[in-house]
C-alpha cells in the first residue's frame, strides 16, 4: 500500500496488522475490491497480538484492543460483497484447479494518512503509555546533555573574562 502524509511522502507499507490500523487496512481492501484485485495479503506474525513481554521474552500480555481491531477488519472482510478469506491452501488449491483466475492488474492501493512527524516517530520508536516515562527520561537526559556541552562550549569560545 503506498502511504501519503503531510510529512513523509509516499511512504510504502504492507498491510500488516501491527503496522496499519484497522481503518487503513478496510480502506485498502476496500479499494482493492473495486479494482479488481484477485490477492491481497494481510501479514500477521506470532507476536501480533501481543503487547508487552517479560525480560526473557518467553511471556507475552495478550493484545485485546488487536485482537477487536482484527475482528473489525474480518467482520469487514465477511460483509463485502467484493471479498472472502482463504487460507493459503484453499488459495493454492482453487488456484490449481482453475477456480481463480488471475488478471494482469497492476494496482496500488493509496492512502491518505493523516500524521506528523511526533506521531510517525512514536509508532516507529515503539512508544506508548506503558513506557512514556521511561522515554521521557532518556529525552530529558539527552537535553540536559546538549544544554551541558552548549555551556562549556561557549564558556571555551568566550575565553576567561
Amino acid at each position: 500500500m503506498k502511504k501519503h502524509s503531510p510529512v513523509l511522502e509516499n511512504l510504502y507499507r504492507k498491510t500488516d496488522i501491527d503496522s496499519c490500523n484497522q481503518e487503513e487496512i478496510m480502506q485498502v481492501l476496500d479499494q482493492c475490491a473495486q479494482n479488481k484485485l484477485d490477492t491481497v495479503t494481510l501479514f500477521m506474525h506470532s507476536w501480533s497480538f501481543a503487547k508487552k513481554w517479560d525480560e526473557d521474552k518467553s511471556k507475552a500480555q495478550v493484545d485485546m484492543e488487536d485482537i477487536e481491531d482484527f475482528r473489525e477488519v474480518l467482520s469487514f472482510i465477511k460483509e463485502h460483497n467484493g471479498l472472502m478469506v482463504l487460507s493459503f491452501s484453499e488459495y493454492h488449491d482453487r488456484l490449481f484447479n482453475n477456480q481463480i483466475q488471475l488478471s494482469n492488474i497492476h494496482y496500488v492501493p493509496s492512502i491518505m494518512h493523516k500524521t506528523n512527524l511526533i506521531n510517525y516517530l512514536r509508532k516507529r520508536l515503539n512508544i506508548h503509555k506503558a513506557n512514556i516515562m521511561s522515554w521521557m527520561s532518556y529525552l530529558s537526559l539527552f537535553l540536559f546533555v546538549l544544554v551541558f556541552i552548549g555551556i562549556v562550549a561557549r564558556k571555551k569560545t568566550s575565553g576567561p573574562h
